[in-house]
């Protein structure tokens, strides 16, 4: 996966983002696969899933909307629409799903209607002695 890695004059490092390339003064830009420190060290995603969400399961949820409210205003580069009355949610790090949601949640949102793609089910799969890693 190629990706836009930024350097500053220092050498620190950081993930560019394409759509802000002009912000970057004085700083050197390269697009080329990251090397797997960098994908740790900058949090540079490697997979990508999308989530579809029925909006009857918010009215059935107090959590789930609150959440989705949430995620709206603060994960930054959520893709998001609504068609035909499902809220489609794109563009979300498996790793971040992997940190942030419990398998309690995972079970909770699943009987609510929400389809999660196979890698996240994928992940929730494992044996409970074992814990979630994307």
């Amino acid at each position: 996966m190629i990706t836009a890695i930024g350097t500053h004059p220092d050498g620190t490092k950081f993930r560019a983002d394409p759509r802000r390339l002009h912000t970057y003064s004085n700083c050197h830009i390269e697009y080329r696969e990251p090397t797997e420190e960098e994908i740790k060290e900058l949090r540079i995603p490697t997979v990508i899933v999308s989530i579809l969400i029925p909006q009857t399961a918010l009215f059935k949820s107090q959590s789930l909307a609150t959440k989705l409210d949430l995620m709206i205003k603060f994960y930054d580069g959520l893709e998001r629409f609504t068609r035909d009355g499902v809220i489609h949610l794109g563009n979300i790090d498996l790793n971040d799903i992997a940190q942030y949601v419990t398998a309690e949640e995972y079970k909770e949102r699943k009987e609510a209607g929400v389809q999660f793609p196979p890698e996240v089910d994928t992940l929730f799969a494992k044996p409970k002695n074992e814990k979630p890693t994307a």
